[in-house]
Formats: C-alpha cells, sequence, structure tokens
C-alpha cells in the first residue's frame, strides 16, 4: 500500500510538471496575414515559455500550388536550411522567455485564383531541459512535449483586375471583351457628354479615384478617357476609350469689314490682315467688325485712350470650331491742319478752267454732254486723310446723269477726318444761243430740196421733147411708099419690083417705129 501511494504521487508530479509545460510553453507563427500573388512573405516560428527549450520540432504542411518556400533561416536556434524537406528540426543550448526559432520565407505564386492558403506546423514538439547546456542536445535528454498544432490561414488578395461589361450613354461598346483595353469609336456633333457606365469583374477590385464610372464632357473632334481598375492585390489595368465627336463646326475666322469710329476701312480685304487708319485728335477709338461666319467670334484688344500718335489694337477673330485669326488695327491720331480743297476737277465734256480757291462753276446744259458727263477730281490730302463725295453721285450711277435738267446743282463735298467740309458746285446753265448745227442743217435742207426741184423739172422737159419725136417718126413713115415680095422656090421665075402700098399698114402697139418696112415684090418674069 505504501509502494502504491508512492507511484501516484509521482505520476501526479509528472502529470502537473506536463499540464505546467504544456500550459507555460506556446509556439506560434507571425507574419503575414494578408498576400497578393507574386509576394514575398515571412514567418516567424515563435516561442514563448518561462521553461529552458533546447529542441524545437515540427512537420511544416502548405500548399505549394500557391505557395513556394523559398528559405528557412534559423533564428536563436540552429537546424534545418533545406527548403526541399518538411521536417523541421531545430537544436540549441537553451532558450526561455519568448523567442524565435527560425523564419519561413514563401513567394505566392502570381497566377493564383484561390482566396486563401494555409501554412501548418503539425505535430510540434519542444523538449524543456532543467538548465542551459554548453552543446545542444541531439535527443531530448528528458521528455518530449507535444504543442498544440499550428494552423496558420493566409489570406490571398484577388489580382483580378478586368471589366465585366461597359456602356457609354446606355449603350453597350461594341465588341467589347475583358482583356480588350483600348476601345474607338465615334459620336455625332449633337452628342454633348458622355456618361461611362463599366462593371468590374471581382467585386474586390475597385476603381482608381476619378478614373471609374462617371460623366464626361465631349469636346468637338478627339477625346481620350481612361478606366483604371484596381485588383484587391492592387494590380491597376487601363482601359482607354478614344471617342471622336464629329465637329461639323464652322472654320471660317475671317472678318467682312472692320469699323473705326463709325467708319469703314477703305480697301478693306479678308485676307489683309493690317491696317492703319488716321483720326483727328480723338480721345477714344471705336472699333467694331463683322464676321463672315455669324457664328464666329470676336474680341478687341487696344488702348483704352487713344495718344498722338500710333494706338495698335488686335481683332482676335474665333472661328465657331475655336480656330484664332489676329487683325492689326493701327490708330494713328493726328493734331495737324487737314485742307480740304481739291488739287484737279474737271468734267467730260466742258471746260470750266479749275481753281481750287474757286468753289462755284457754271456750264451750259446740253442734254447729249450731260448724258456721258462724269467728274474727275484728285485731292490735296491723300484717301487717309478726306472723303470726296459727288451729290448726285453721277460718278457711279449712270442713271442719276438722266436726271439732270437745266438748274441743278452738283457738289463736290471733301470731307476731313476732323469733321470740317469744303464743297465745290457745279450749276446746269440752261444754253440760249442758237445752234450752229440747226442753221446747218436747215440750210443743208433746203439745198437738197432745190436740187431735187431742178432735177424733177428737167426730167419732165426731156420726156415731152422725146413725145414729139416719136410722133414725127410716125408720120414719115405712114407718108412712105410700101412694096410687096412675092417668091417662089424658082429663083429665076421671080423679079423683084417696087409696087405701091394701098393697104394701110397698122404697127403692133410697143413695135420701134424705125421699123424699115419693104416695099419690094417678086413677079414673075416674062
Amino acid at each position: 500500500m505504501k509502494k502504491f501511494r508512492y507511484i501516484f504521487v509521482f505520476l501526479l508530479i509528472n502529470f502537473f510538471s506536463i499540464m505546467s509545460v504544456n500550459a507555460l510553453t506556446t509556439t506560434s507563427l507571425e507574419g503575414n496575414i494578408v498576400a497578393s500573388p507574386g509576394d514575398t512573405i515571412k514567418y516567424a516560428i515563435t516561442v514563448d515559455t518561462d521553461k529552458t527549450i533546447a529542441m524545437y520540432d515540427a512537420t511544416l504542411a502548405f500548399d505549394s500550388s500557391v505557395l513556394d518556400l523559398v528559405a528557412i533561416t534559423a533564428k536563436t536556434f540552429k537546424g534545418t536550411t533545406n527548403v526541399g524537406t518538411r521536417e523541421l528540426k531545430f537544436r540549441s543550448t537553451g532558450q526561455t522567455g519568448k523567442f524565435t526559432v527560425a523564419e519561413l520565407t514563401f513567394k505566392v505564386n502570381s497566377n493564383v485564383s484561390v482566396r486563401s492558403v494555409n501554412i501548418e506546423l503539425n505535430p510540434v514538439l519542444v523538449c524543456s531541459i532543467d538548465g542551459a547546456v554548453e552543446e545542444a542536445p541531439t535527443v531530448c535528454p528528458s521528455t518530449a512535449i507535444t504543442l498544440e498544432s499550428i494552423k496558420y490561414t493566409v489570406s490571398i488578395k484577388s489580382k483580378i483586375n478586368t471589366l465585366k461589361s461597359l456602356k457609354l450613354n446606355g449603350v453597350s461598346v461594341d465588341g467589347f471583351a475583358p482583356n480588350n483595353y483600348n476601345y474607338i469609336m465615334n459620336m455625332d456633333a449633337t452628342t454633348e457628354s458622355v456618361k461611362i457606365e463599366a462593371v468590374l469583374s471581382d467585386t474586390k477590385a475597385s476603381f482608381q479615384t476619378n478614373f471609374g464610372n462617371r460623366t464626361e464632357k465631349l469636346q468637338y473632334g478627339e477625346n481620350n478617357f481612361k478606366i483604371k481598375v484596381l485588383s484587391e492585390s492592387g494590380a491597376e489595368q487601363i482601359y482607354n476609350l478614344e471617342i471622336t465627336r464629329e465637329d461639323n463646326r464652322g472654320t471660317n475666322n475671317y472678318l467682312s469689314e472692320i469699323i473705326v469710329n463709325g467708319t469703314k476701312l477703305k480697301d478693306f480685304k479678308s485676307k489683309t490682315l493690317s491696317y492703319k487708319v488716321y483720326s483727328y485728335k480723338a480721345e477714344t477709338a471705336l472699333i467694331e467688325a463683322k464676321t463672315v461666319d455669324n457664328k464666329a467670334s470676336y474680341k478687341v484688344d487696344g488702348p483704352k485712350d487713344l495718344i498722338i500718335g500710333d494706338n495698335p489694337y488686335k481683332i482676335i477673330v474665333t472661328s465657331e470650331s475655336g480656330e484664332v485669326l489676329t487683325y492689326n488695327v493701327n490708330v494713328v491720331n493726328i493734331d495737324r491742319e487737314i485742307s480740304k480743297k481739291l488739287n484737279t476737277l474737271s468734267i467730260k465734256g466742258y471746260n470750266i478752267d479749275f481753281d481750287k480757291n474757286t468753289n462755284r462753276y457754271e456750264i451750259l446744259f446740253n442734254k447729249r454732254l450731260v448724258s456721258k458727263m462724269n467728274i474727275f477730281y484728285r485731292p490735296e490730302e491723300s484717301d487717309d486723310f478726306v472723303t470726296v463725295t459727288v451729290r448726285p453721285d453721277i460718278k457711279n450711277i449712270s442713271d442719276e446723269r438722266a436726271k439732270l435738267k437745266p438748274g441743278d446743282e452738283i457738289v463736290v463735298t471733301v470731307t476731313g477726318i476732323d469733321g470740317e467740309k469744303g464743297e465745290y458746285t457745279i450749276i446746269l446753265k440752261k444754253d440760249h444761243r442758237i445752234s450752229f448745227f440747226l442753221i446747218l442743217g436747215l440750210l443743208i435742207l433746203a439745198i437738197l430740196i432745190f436740187v431735187f426741184y431742178k432735177l424733177s423739172k428737167k426730167k419732165n422737159k426731156e420726156e415731152e421733147t422725146k413725145g414729139r419725136t416719136k410722133s414725127s417718126k410716125r408720120a414719115a413713115y405712114e407718108e412712105k411708099p410700101r412694096r410687096r415680095s412675092r417668091f417662089s422656090i424658082y429663083e429665076d421665075e421671080y423679079e423683084e419690083v417696087e409696087v405701091p402700098v394701098t393697104e394701110e399698114l397698122k404697127i403692133p402697139s410697143g413695135l420701134d417705129d424705125t421699123l424699115e418696112i419693104s416695099t419690094k415684090e417678086l413677079r414673075l418674069r416674062k
């Protein structure tokens, strides 16, 4: 009985010793709990104990299709370094407290699709000794203790960063495929914006900020937008959208006219971009313009107040499509006196003996000359400083000439840029003279009438004389004796003799009365 009691006490002491080791000695893996495909991850095998531990053995298990063991690094213990083995054995001269036995380094395969993987240490055996020793034991000098197995789960982040579908303005993109990352499409001119609607293939993926679902304004022409998808593991994939909006806007950025202080520029041409105009002691310049295309716009840049001298202005014209063209206008502000006189003034068909200081002239109204009338002039100043006008405008409007009548006035006005005017007046005076050509015409008419009368009278006299001559010839003919001729086929049987004509001979109407009538007759020879 006493012997049995000793055995029971011994077992009880050993049980509590084992329970004490188990209760006070723990092991664990410390390292990454989340990894991404392609990552390198490390795990420390740790022990926490109040005993002295000299041996650590464990069997390592993991899915090699997901993880590759690339290194085993001993820390406070010495032992296994061969990555091809799964049996881990480490020895020490004795360690207590919390310490790292070794470090395991894994590489996550790049093409994995699983979401998690387990790393296990099972079983785990440790050996506790009474105190540190000079040489690490190869076998446990006391009882080896089995610790609780380690099962460590590592979450594998998804690397999926593709789209499942893509719509623009509610319409699926033609030819869409998750692995097609570039799209080119056209939209008509009326489409002002595009709504991008994309669906992720992986719910754990996400869009890069400002590069996901959104509405973008479409500019005319080419527009480039990107959709950036981030996988759970952080890998980025970019989808490129090239959208061309039809541009039917006008490209014309020319001006049809420029107006400075209410006056259109002379000799303006749309494709001539530089001009010089003159003003007289002006304080400001109001510059206006008209665009060829009414959908184009313009703005004027230049000084607010004018100085004497050069004042450059820019007229910046922008077409409907945004193309820019700049016209340059230099307003030259002067303060000298401006002449309002003409150097020359002439009228076609008239000699007015022009004098620049004489402002009134008279010419005789002649309808023929007036119908062809034209006025020629040249001012003392250049066209930059004065403007010459004719009223009525017979210079440019031919119909105005036909309206002229005696007593009308033609006024030539010279207007300077200073606003002052000078005028030359031409008065159409009625012509009371007898026309030389009228007299000459009447004289010629009288001569023609006289000649015609003389010729007519001579002709009548000749006809009278001719009539008397015909009557005399007829009378002489009728009084002349006539003879008859007889003939035979036998010439020698007949002879020709004169016989008196007793019968009245009738001359047919129209027969020439000078016709000779034979009065000879053939008679039979005896």
